[in-house]
């Protein structure tokens, strides 16, 4: 239909119903789109989100398992001294770690007030070729009624790693 049969004589235009139906039909196909965009925005930026997140999750794991495994390949050596009979005292060196430790040796601070292992089991003791998880191993310890009770112990031990172990505790009755 040409232009000038559209155009009342007033000067206005006149639309008929085919053309008000298209353009409430592209009304709502504007309206559609524009929520489906913001929906899909919405949604991105929940993803970015979530993303963040299982990235952060994933580090936290990632470190946790560099840990574990750190500790699954380290010995624990500690000493208790304790009693075993109404006389008899003994130094219990364990490994407590989940590794085996070798060359463990043990040795009673020289500023300590006395020194209660043997020298003969120690020459013959240590160092101590391996210690195996949960495993143990004594050495006597000659205390009379002036002993310490109490002494401070250097411990040292190799690691499966190769790495050489120390550690200083303090061993009381």
């Amino acid at each position: 239909m040409p232009f000038q049969a559209m155009v009342r004589p007033e000067g206005r235009a006149r639309m008929n119903l085919y053309e008000i139906l298209t353009l409430l039909l592209a009304l709502i196909g504007a309206v559609t789109g524009l929520t489906s965009l913001v929906r899909t925005r919405v949604i991105a930026e929940k993803q970015l989100e979530y993303q963040a997140i299982a990235a952060a999750l994933a580090k936290r794991q990632l470190e946790a398992l560099i840990r574990q495994e750190a500790t699954t390949s380290k010995a624990e050596v500690t000493v208790d001294l304790v009693k075993v009979g109404r006389t008899d005292f003994r130094f219990v060196v364990s490994n407590r770690g989940l590794a085996p430790a070798t060359d463990v040796n043990l040795e009673i601070s020289p500023s300590g007030p006395d020194n209660p292992l043997v020298k003969g089991e120690l020459d013959r003791k240590l160092p101590f070729p391996k210690l195996e998880p949960g495993q143990s191993f004594t050495l006597t310890a000659a205390l009379h009624l002036r002993s310490a009770m109490q002494y401070p112990v250097r411990l040292s031990w190799r690691d499966p790693n190769g790495g050489i172990e120390r550690r200083d505790v303090h061993v009381a009755l």
